[in-house]
């Protein structure tokens, strides 16, 4: 994705395989993308593993809150974002006691009776949400992933978002050890076989 989007070149890359079933579809992935050097650890099936146990916990909550944004009730709707966020700050307290926890608010709107919605940020907008900024970023996001945006249709408030995560970093340390007599790549041929580390 990152060297098509930026319009680079495959033959240049390297490959690292990793997860459990990774090493296993390397190959032919590699061969399809022109990719000549692959790169498969020992025990490279952990390393999924291991980014879970030392990153830092986070939870996230989505609750609808639907109502007409002409409607929209600030007290209201502050009360359940605060309700939000003492939840997920219990939440995080039992996984890791230590921290700062961060919290990003955020709302889905989209036009009254509408099927879908886009998210809003409304992390500055904390005691004072109003119709008209929610108005205005919905416009503006809307326009930006559509094209177009009708000024005439009413719009509505459906769902409020709270991300958090917790600032500290793990406290789990862990030691990672490949045994490799060295990490040189191997060249990639068709039908190529390379003898497994032992």
């Amino acid at each position: 994705m990152h060297a098509t989007e930026r319009g680079g070149t495959f033959d240049r890359l390297r490959m690292v395989a990793f997860g459990g079933a990774g090493p296993v579809h390397a190959y032919r992935l590699a061969d399809k993308l022109g990719i000549r050097r692959l790169l498969v650890p020992l025990r490279a099936g952990v390393l999924s593993a291991v980014g879970l146990l030392i990153a830092p916990p986070a939870y996230d909550l989505v609750r609808t809150s639907r109502v007409a944004l002409a409607e929209l009730a600030a007290a209201e709707i502050e009360a359940c974002y605060a309700a939000m966020e003492a939840e997920i700050g219990r939440v995080l307290r039992e996984v890791q006691r230590d921290g700062k926890i961060s919290f990003t608010r955020s709302a889905d709107i989209g036009y009254l009776g509408q099927g879908y919605q886009v998210t809003v940020p409304t992390n500055d907008l904390r005691g004072a949400i109003r119709k008209e900024p929610l108005w205005a970023r919905f416009g503006e996001t809307y326009r930006a992933k559509y094209g177009y945006f009708y000024e005439d249709t009413p719009g509505e408030l459906v769902n409020l978002r709270v991300a958090s995560a917790n600032n500290t970093v793990c406290q789990i340390k862990c030691q990672l050890h490949f045994n490799l007599p060295s990490w040189r790549a191997l060249s990639l041929r068709r039908r190529s076989r390379a003898a497994a580390p032992t």
